[in-house]
């Protein structure tokens, strides 16, 4: 009886406690200099971001009088975290390949793709889109799946696995054949974990007399139907590289989702991708610039670099999405992506258009628009800051000083 007196008056004891109110949230503010939000065509100034729980909670012009965890980038332009749509984090460098790395083992390789994935981070892009395994099936979806979990830093990765191509196409490929094969194959990458399927619809590039690139198409149309129809089947969106006119009029006609690279693509395609809503993912800089071993090989090149950016202007011009991607690991990784706005630009973007195909474009096209691609309430805190104005010179992002993934200080 004593015993339970006194659980009983210890229970009275708490009861007549003051009840502890509801944990008040953490909170996280930045303050910028300026801000570009990824939808106006104009900078803000003055703002402060709020975050809460890795998200953007408001966009205001002050700050509670008094707050912990201020970060000040008064002197900076903050901007939405930076997406590239065509990546290659398991690719080998030059470099790398002579020293035979390719004979590494599937776990080096994908450490070593692990550390180029927080590089992209470093470099101001929160999210990519990784498209090949590049010979380590299934690496890719491991290195995004240990993202996603917080076990390694990294952007938001969308990965496809292993591109697919016909027989014969080498080993960094799957290899598929008929439509029925093909389907299997899709369901295979599904299986080992693609968000995209990568088709390579193409071989033998080559430039004509007439001022046009043609290529060898790999898949029938019938095999790039049947790709394309399992792959929305299965929730999952095509991408093609494709790079003369038959390879892209066959991608167009399957019904693909972007576009990769389009070295030159046909007026009456490019009129048929603005009303299925096909995305354009050019690698201007790869393209026109990275490709080239000398001055020389550049300077004898021009014809067919020519050939590109008119391909580029005309999608401008016919209202064609474009989205940012350039391909990088094809060209070193000790390069930022970031180094092709500047030519987006020189070839007939506004600063803003070519930001946004960086941003809220490549948002959509990922289909994350609801979480990135612009900075307002509700959506992830990717911000990334520079100094300048990039509104006015795109070269600034190539000097990212501060990046922050999902509230998290990743670089200052």
């Amino acid at each position: 009886m004593l015993i339970a007196a006194s659980v009983l008056a210890g229970s009275g004891a708490l009861a007549q406690m003051p009840a502890s109110g509801p944990a008040q949230p953490q909170l996280t503010y930045v303050r910028c200099g300026a801000l570009w939000d990824g939808k106006s065509d104009q900078l803000q100034h003055d703002i402060v971001i709020t975050i809460e729980a890795g998200r953007v909670r408001t966009l205001a012009t002050t700050a509670p009088s008094q707050v912990s965890g201020l970060i000040d980038l008064s002197d900076q332009t903050c901007l939405p975290g930076l997406i590239d749509t065509h990546t290659h984090v398991l690719a080998l460098s030059a470099g790398e390949m002579q020293q035979g790395a390719e004979n590494d083992s599937v776990s080096a390789r994908t450490l070593r793709g692990a550390s180029l994935a927080r590089r992209a981070l470093d470099y101001g892009f929160t999210s990519i889109r990784d498209l090949n395994s590049m010979g380590v099936d299934g690496a890719d979806a491991d290195i995004s799946r240990a993202i996603a979990r917080g076990l390694i830093p990294g952007p938001r990765m969308q990965v496809a696995t292993a591109g697919l191509s016909t027989s014969g196409s080498g080993s960094t490929v799957h290899a598929c054949d008929g439509a029925d094969g093909c389907r299997r194959a899709v369901r295979e990458a599904v299986a080992r974990g693609a968000n995209w399927i990568k088709v390579f619809a193409d071989r033998g590039v080559r430039r004509l007399p007439e001022g046009i690139f043609d290529d060898q198409p790999t898949f029938t149309l019938e095999e790039l139907r049947a790709i394309v129809d399992e792959a929305h089947r299965q929730a999952r969106r095509v991408a093609a590289h494709a790079s003369g006119k038959t390879s892209v009029h066959n991608a167009v006609e399957a019904g693909v989702d972007s576009i990769e690279h389009g070295m030159y693509i046909a007026p009456e395609d490019m009129t048929v991708m603005l009303s299925k809503g096909i995305w354009y993912v050019p690698s201007l800089y790869l393209m026109t610039k990275a490709v080239f071993g000398s001055p020389e090989q550049e300077a004898q090149s021009q014809p067919g670099v020519r050939i590109i950016i008119d391909t580029f202007k005309r999608a401008l011009r016919t209202g064609v999405k474009v989205a940012y991607g350039t391909d990088v690991g094809a060209f070193d990784w000790t390069t930022t992506p970031a180094i092709q706005l500047p030519l987006m630009v020189q070839h007939g973007m506004t600063p803003v258009q070519a930001l946004r195909s960086a941003t809220a474009a490549a948002a959509e096209l990922l289909q994350t628009q609801r979480d990135v691609g612009t900075l307002e309430a509700g959506k992830f805190a990717d911000i990334v800051a520079v100094s300048g104005n990039p509104l006015e010179d795109v070269a600034a992002l190539q000097k990212v000083s501060f990046v922050m993934k999902g509230g998290v200080v990743i670089r200052r």
